[in-house]
């Protein structure tokens, strides 16, 4: 990893993310490949999920990674890039 924070936008280098939502009746997970230093709320943004649920309000929502609670506008930390089995 490099030592720029937040890291180079046009960096090549990307992570393996899932953008998920549910609702008693569906779920939709979306699969992305995005760059390094993306924010939820981007990737969130870039799926294209709010197509799909429209009710979904981007800038007052809570958002979380299963289930932890999460900002979602701050740039992550490089800690918290980490593998998770799926």
């Amino acid at each position: 990893m490099t030592d720029q924070y937040p890291p180079d936008p046009d960096s090549a280098a990307t992570i393996q993310v899932e953008v998920a939502y549910a609702t008693p009746d569906r779920q939709l997970i979306i699969p992305m490949q995005v760059p390094i230093g993306t924010t939820a709320l981007d990737a969130v943004r870039q799926s294209g999920i709010t197509r799909e649920f429209p009710a979904i309000d981007l800038e007052n929502d809570p958002m979380g990674i299963f289930s932890n609670p999460l900002n979602g506008k701050d740039w992550p930390l490089p800690g918290e890039y980490r593998l998770q089995e799926m």
